[in-house]
């Protein structure tokens, strides 16, 4: 039994030392986990392309490790998905008749931007995303009359990096990222929508009834107009060039992108007036992916490999 235990054993560590190599064993890790190719020899190399292999070796574990603390400048492209919701203003209520309430809607934003120094952000991007007026007549069954404008904006936003003690950085990988921008609205103009509605009520049996009168037309702004727009992420590294990004974002119209007017009459008395005014005032949550295609580092301050902190310095 003992003669038994032991071949296993022994058989055991020779199965163990055929699936890893020698060379396999002293790779490191970096390399074990794909993220480098192991360095590969040709027989024919001379002493001088042997040490500049090995010099590039060095420089991509170097990389791999500490690589983000030397970067200059990244480039990046991203994708944004959010839920944004609005609400536009309201003159008066005629009464009550009348009310507004915000509408929610999904929305999407491709974007290109760079980073400088891990520090400073700047991105430019298209959204698709709507403003929109609602109006909606308070009764028995209330009924919503909604419009939007064609969806579209240009953004502009600049961002920067937050170190707070007692907020983890993630090891220079990822952080709090404050920012401003700003959208432009071009507004493509689109027919006036208009809706006419009649209605009659009785103030007691033996009177006439009253003849209401609603008519409501709305229109899209032919000139362009813009928001402002206040954020907040929180972004972590999910991959060598991969990122993603959870993001609260605050916006204040600057302009009408689309206005209602709304017109109200009862019998022949004289008519009253109000408006919806919808800028695009409202916040916005969602998570954004990017992906850095370009990268720039500064070495001059890099450590060699023997000065890293785990290796012994050479005397």
């Amino acid at each position: 039994m003992k003669r038994l235990g032991i071949f296993v054993w022994l058989l055991m560590e020779g199965i163990t030392g055929f699936a890893q190599s020698v060379t396999e064993y002293y790779q490191p890790p970096a390399e074990r986990l794909g993220r480098l190719s192991p360095l590969l020899e040709t027989p024919d190399w001379d002493q001088s392309k042997r040490k500049t292999a090995y010099k590039q070796a060095n420089f991509e574990r170097l990389l791999a490790r500490y690589g983000n603390a030397y970067i200059t400048d990244r480039w990046y492209v991203g994708l944004d998905g959010f839920l944004r919701t609005d609400k536009s203003g309201l003159s008066q209520t005629f009464n009550g008749l009348v009310s507004t309430k915000a509408v929610s809607q999904l929305g999407w934003s491709a974007m290109i931007g760079w980073v400088g120094r891990e520090k400073w952000a700047a991105e430019i991007g298209y959204a698709r995303s709507a403003v929109h007026t609602l109006f909606i007549i308070n009764q028995q069954s209330p009924l919503r009359i909604q419009a939007d404008n064609d969806k579209q904006g240009i953004v502009f936003r600049g961002k920067r990096l937050m170190r707070f003690q007692q907020l983890p950085q993630l090891n220079g990988k990822g952080g709090l990222w404050l920012g401003l921008g700003f959208w432009l609205l071009p507004n493509a103009p689109k027919d006036p929508s208009t809706v006419h509605l009649i209605g009659y009520t009785a103030r007691n049996p033996r009177s006439r009834p009253d003849t209401l009168r609603l008519v409501s037309n709305t229109t899209v702004s032919p000139h362009v107009t813009g928001m402002i727009e206040a954020s907040a992420e929180y972004t972590a590294h999910v991959g060598r060039r991969t990122e993603m990004s959870f993001f609260v974002r605050r916006n204040w119209g600057l302009g009408s992108s689309l206005t209602t007017n709304l017109t109200y009459q009862v019998n022949s008395n004289e008519l009253q007036t109000a408006w919806l005014r919808g800028k695009g005032t409202g916040w916005s949550i969602g998570i954004a992916l990017r992906y850095n295609y370009a990268r720039q580092y500064d070495l001059r301050g890099m450590h060699r490999v023997g000065d890293l902190q785990g290796n012994r310095k050479q005397k």
